[in-house]
């Protein structure tokens, strides 16, 4: 009887079979989608920041498991974003969920409102940091070690060579892994050299007093260089026209979820309504296409906004 061998793509994860051109399993998409669900509502559940802390503390690790193997990429990154885009569904699902936010909200939106990161600078993050982590492991030594004598190994010329021509020599090319050990070097040394120089008069720093907090430290440097990144697309999503409800007008440097602190639920919905404007008013029906629906107001504007 032959057997079913496993396809390149799949890889067993928790026990399920992940396949990672999807990476998304149809437990986690329903558990995450079905039953967590069940527990935030629009007007009555947790408040938004515990229906958020529900998101990151079980569903994205649930999504992400895995990610500092699986979404390496060959230039040092992650996996082209097409390769992953069932991840930035299910996210878009679960913030509209917490925020009770309409389908058309703009993703930019949502994941401002709520500080939740893209998804891919989020597992851009977790790859660059396992990389910068294993760098100095024993582990990761004995691997290099062993690559190496394969390699000589595999390139190894004899004895005899052709008159007239020098031996070629191939180098060992980099792994997927070493380049992204690259980059996180590379962001590293950009930050720290962004940096002022202390004085000798200052109190050492917590990155000279141990290497557990150094550790702490270039993580920061990680999270901050793609909050930049995050920064950059946000920018230019605000900048196109029509942009005119609060959410995009307050600028970047804002944190809204403390709006949405000790207040109900229903209160929260309606908060989030009225600042991004995606809410059942005239103009915005009739920009979304509605039929029959003009954006002219009754009281005689000729749009019904806020």
């Amino acid at each position: 009887m032959k057997s079913n061998p496993i396809q390149s793509n799949m890889y067993p994860i928790k026990g399920l079979l992940v396949n990672c051109s999807y990476m998304v399993v149809k437990k986690i998409r329903y558990f995450i989608v079905s039953e967590a669900s069940l527990i935030t509502n629009c007007s009555w559940g947790p408040s938004v920041r515990k229906s958020k802390l529900l998101y990151t503390a079980v569903a994205r690790p649930a999504m992400t498991y895995g990610a500092q193997v699986w979404a390496v990429g060959k230039d040092g990154g992650v996996i082209p974003t097409a390769r992953f885009k069932a991840l930035q569904v299910l996210q878009n699902k679960c913030l509209r969920r917490n925020l009770c936010a309409y389908k058309r909200t703009p993703t930019a939106v949502l994941e401002k409102e709520s500080e939740t990161p893209p998804i891919d600078l989020y597992i851009t993050a977790l790859v660059l940091q396992r990389a910068l982590k294993t760098d100095d492991h024993p582990v990761t030594r004995d691997i290099r070690a062993k690559l190496q004598e394969v390699w000589a190994d595999a390139t190894q010329t004899g004895p005899r060579r052709r008159r007239g021509r020098p031996r070629k020599h191939t180098a060992q090319p980099k792994t997927n892994i070493d380049r992204a050990r690259e980059k996180g070097k590379g962001i590293l040394e950009r930050r720290a050299n962004g940096r002022e120089e202390p004085n000798d008069s200052e109190e050492p720093t917590p990155v000279q007093r141990g290497s557990r907090i150094q550790v702490r430290n270039q993580n920061g440097y990680i999270d901050d260089e793609l909050e930049e990144e995050w920064k950059r697309r946000w920018e230019s999503q605000a900048a196109k026209p029509f942009r005119h409800a609060p959410t995009w007008k307050e600028g970047w440097s804002s944190q809204p979820m403390w709006i949405y602190d000790d207040v109900r639920k229903h209160v929260a919905t309606a908060i989030f309504l009225l600042r991004s404007e995606i809410l059942g008013l005239r103009a915005w029906l009739s920009g979304t296409g509605v039929t029959d629906v003009t954006p002219d107001c009754s009281c005689g504007h000729p749009r019904q906004t806020i």
